[in-house]
């Protein structure tokens, strides 16, 4: 964990920026040529990632507070495993630290194997990892819950202990810097946010509107969203600090590919899924103590990530070549296979030294697009050990940073040079479910859909914007019952329509998709859209699966059929339903603390 202090200031990085980039570009080519022939088929490993929030529950008082404690339980599992001689693979977890000192990471100390069969040891694997924890916590008050965002962060002394904000133009009015985990990465990424955008982080939400006692808020969340300039009425919650996006928690899971070309084809072909994963495990109807009209972390996590200055921001009609660039955390920015470039409709920023770099190295051209955006972006920040030393390295600092340098809805990780590992593809968009059975119905859903994506070839794609219109439209409240998506309707077609007709025209392609509820994606209907879940069983009624393996799939498949549907709510609204009915609930959309206290210990 290198100090704060071992990096550079903004201001003074700034001079160090072209030559980070440079090497970078450089790195990813030569990295690229070590692994790019790595091949791992019939290895569908795969793995999970839960982010945990630590709360301390006082029954006496009917308080909950977030638990500050994250760094003290990773220091005591490290001692132990030291001092005991044992391993991660003994306890069969592994914990890494996150964004914020209350959450922890929990994955898998080894991948799932793959086999259909493996797949029913999710659930369980999911709650081992809360009572391996158990021995580590700081409190016998603390436990572990999956809950997207803390109801009241940033509200009165909501954490233990309580660190108070400096309120000064760095900090805001309710989060202190000092709650993030003591890692350069984040303290220091934090501090360049808001020196390079040269504005705090303040966005200000529409607060849920609930008969004549809540603030008033005269249009949609939808406009709010599409607008990309945050109200500033009363009606709203501040939300003033990057924690507030950044320290909320997720699912994710990660697929090990055959090869290189399957780890794009995933990543092009998921990311129209993404928005939809991001609607149906909607689970952040709450921040700062106010129920919002939004159901999802993702606008506000991309909003308080946002480092971008206001000219990076905004169309310039004075200078029509000016090309806006896009927030570091979104949806995808362009497909990373050779598609007609028409489905890339929406223009984006690229630097045309690492785009020549990976042009003169061989690389296709839309991979060297892709990466040539990615390395649009500043670093967050630049170590002084790799800009002061001429030391010959093997390792790719700069690349793994630049790579790091965005939070994307999907994500092609390259394989470690000295591992055995293949190339994977990581799915980021989920938000994390109240119970390990919704967690695990959706981890073992993604899996089931990869498998039957790759064997049967399914095609996916739809033009940038309408997956970018699909995200905005995700995060609307109730999006899973109330919404429509763009999803293209003959997912069968190997081939994409070319940019032209034979008259040398531009295609007509807007037959190729259409506008469907998130039931007629996933389950089809009559004479329609045959639909993602009948699919996957019919991927299923090929294969070889013991009658008791079939019947917990079809369970967690069922869920999801019934949350597509809505005779099951979204996490989102089974929150906010509880709040609603909640006896002490005032009509005024706020989560007091005995109502955060009684939905917490309800749930958990």
């Amino acid at each position: 964990m290198m100090p704060v202090s071992l990096c550079y200031p903004y201001e003074e990085s700034k001079k160090h920026i072209p030559t980070f980039r440079s090497r970078a570009a450089q790195q990813l080519v030569t990295w690229y040529e070590q692994v790019r022939d790595r091949t791992k088929y019939n290895e569908l490993l795969w793995g999970d990632e839960l982010e945990f929030t630590i709360v301390s529950m006082d029954s006496t008082k009917k308080q909950v507070k977030l638990s500050l404690s994250a760094h003290s339980i990773l220091d005591r599992i490290r001692r132990r495993h030291a001092e005991e001689n044992i391993s991660d693979d003994d306890e069969g977890v592994s914990w890494f630290p996150e964004y914020t000192k209350y959450l922890i990471e929990g994955i898998p100390a080894q991948p799932y194997d793959a086999t259909l069969e493996g797949l029913l040891k999710v659930e369980s694997l999911m709650k081992l990892r809360k009572s391996a924890v158990q021995p580590y916590l700081s409190d016998k008050n603390d436990k572990l819950v999956t809950l997207t965002s803390y109801p009241r962060l940033g509200v009165g002394e909501y954490s233990r202990p309580y660190i108070r904000p400096n309120h000064d133009e760095r900090e805001g009015d309710s989060i202190s810097d000092r709650i993030l985990y003591p890692t350069s990465r984040f303290n220091h990424g934090s501090m360049n946010f808001t020196e390079r955008r040269r504005y705090f982080s303040r966005l200000n939400v529409p607060i849920y509107q609930d008969n004549d006692r809540s603030p008033t808020w005269s249009d949609s969340i939808l406009k709010f969203i599409e607008s990309k300039t945050p109200p500033t009425t009363d009606n709203c919650v501040v939300l003033d600090h990057n924690v507030f996006g950044n320290g909320c928690a997720c699912l994710q899971v990660t697929f090990q590919n055959g090869d290189f070309q399957e780890a794009l084809y995933l990543h092009d072909h998921l990311a129209p899924i993404a928005p939809l994963m991001l609607a149906l495990s909607a689970a952040g109807p709450i921040f700062k103590g106010y129920l919002l009209e939004t159901d999802c972390r993702w606008y506000i996590a991309s909003y308080t990530f946002d480092d971008r200055t206001p000219d990076e921001r905004k169309v310039k009609e004075d200078q029509p070549s000016f090309i806006p660039q896009r927030p570091r955390y979104g949806s995808i920015p362009r497909y990373m296979s050779n598609v007609p470039e028409r489905y890339n409709d929406i223009n984006v920023p690229y630097n045309d030294k690492a785009y020549q770099t990976f042009s003169d190295s061989g690389f296709d051209k839309s991979v060297g697009q892709f990466y040539s955006h990615i390395l649009s972006y500043e670093p967050f920040y630049i170590p002084r050990i790799l800009m002061e030393s001429d030391a010959p390295r093997e390792t790719y600092d700069e690349a793994e940073s630049i790579l790091g340098s965005t939070w994307l809805s999907v994500r092609v990780k390259f394989p470690p040079v000295n591992s055995t590992m293949g190339w994977r593809v990581e799915f980021r968009t989920m938000e994390i479910q109240l119970s390990d059975f919704e967690n695990a119905a959706f981890a073992v859903f993604m899996n089931l859909l990869v498998r039957t994506m790759v064997e049967m070839k399914l095609n996916f794609l739809v033009p940038i914007s309408k997956i970018d219109e699909n995200m905005t439209r995700s995060q609307i409240k109730d999006a899973a019952r109330q919404q429509k998506f763009w999803f293209r309707k003959n997912i069968f077609s190997q081939s994409q329509t070319d940019d032209e007709n034979s008259n040398g025209n531009p295609a007509d392609t807007s037959d190729e998709y259409a506008s469907l509820s998130l039931d007629q994606i996933f389950n089809g209907e009559a004479n329609g859209f045959v639909g993602l879940i009948p699919l996957i069983h019919r991927y299923l009624d090929g294969k070889d699966v013991s009658a008791e393996t079939r019947s917990q799939l079809n369970k967690y498949l069922d869920l999801v059929r019934d949350k597509a549907n809505g005779t099951r709510l979204t996490s989102a609204q089974l929150i906010r339903e509880f709040v609603l009915n909640h006896p002490s609930y005032q009509n005024d959309s706020y989560v007091s603390e005995e109502i955060n206290y009684d939905l917490i210990n309800h749930f958990f």
